[in-house]
């Protein structure tokens, strides 16, 4: 959808009535302005053509980065923040991947989310993927499969990854944990005195012993302790840090 630009330039055609640079710059009215009843017309246009000409390239660059109709009605507060939007938004690099704090339903013009979302090779959001570099498209698994393109994928399983520095892009560690080792030993027929924390005893007269009983016949009793992390710590089925959800996004801009 297009948008509305309503600052025009004026006097811009090439054969406007407008007074030369040379003229124009060497006018004395340039520095005390147009006296009361003597307004040259070719003099007034230039004015108004080097005004009228900034401000409509001032809006049509807000119009383009915010998305937005860029109205005269006066609104000052509204053009200085659709300005500030433009600039913000033109800050950023067509490819750039960043984690976003608004819901789906609320992304800014040009991102979308990254979670691998098949498009058109040549619809808009298919064109702009397939415009990025080689390299960017290997790092990041974006790959064209007949007349489809995907945007990278920074869910695994399912669930959200957690971006760390490297010097390869695109590179995802699978979830994992240092190795833990220990060995259990035991005097004669007692597998341990006692247990307790992550440790805990099964088929024992108390759960805080485990021990091994023997019975005199084939029906022996083999008491042992068992290791069980969920009794000392939060466990869940994957390892991480306290966190809070964002949405990952990629600005393609368009």
């Amino acid at each position: 959808m297009s948008v509305k630009n309503d600052f025009k330039a004026f006097s811009a055609g090439n054969n406007a009535n407008v007074v030369s640079q040379g003229r124009y710059e060497e006018s004395k009215d340039l520095l005390t302005g147009f006296p009361p009843d003597d307004v040259p017309t070719h003099l007034l246009n230039k004015v108004l053509r080097q005004s009228s000409t900034i401000a409509s390239v001032v809006a049509n660059f807000i119009a383009e980065q915010s998305g937005e109709d860029v109205l005269d009605n006066g609104d000052i507060t509204k053009l200085t923040a659709q300005l500030s939007k433009a600039f913000y938004v033109s800050a950023k690099r067509v490819g750039d991947i960043y984690l976003s704090a608004h819901p789906a339903s609320d992304l800014a013009k040009g991102e979308y989310i990254a979670n691998g979302a098949i498009h058109e090779i040549d619809s808009t959001v298919g064109r702009a993927l397939n415009n990025l570099s080689d390299a960017y498209k290997a790092a990041w698994g974006i790959k064209q499969n007949g007349k489809k393109i995907n945007l990278p994928n920074l869910f695994v399983d399912g669930r959200g990854i957690f971006v760390r520095a490297g010097l390869q892009p695109g590179v995802i560690q699978r979830d994992a944990i240092r190795n833990i080792q220990g060995d259990v030993g035991w005097w004669a027929t007692g597998l341990f005195s006692r247990v307790s924390g992550a440790f805990y005893g099964v088929k024992a007269s108390n759960n805080a012993s485990a021990h091994h009983k023997e019975i005199p016949d084939q029906y022996s009793i083999f008491s042992y302790a068992t290791f069980d992390a969920s009794k000392v710590v939060p466990t869940a089925d994957e390892n991480r840090p306290l966190n809070v959800s964002m949405i990952p996004v990629i600005y393609l801009g368009v």
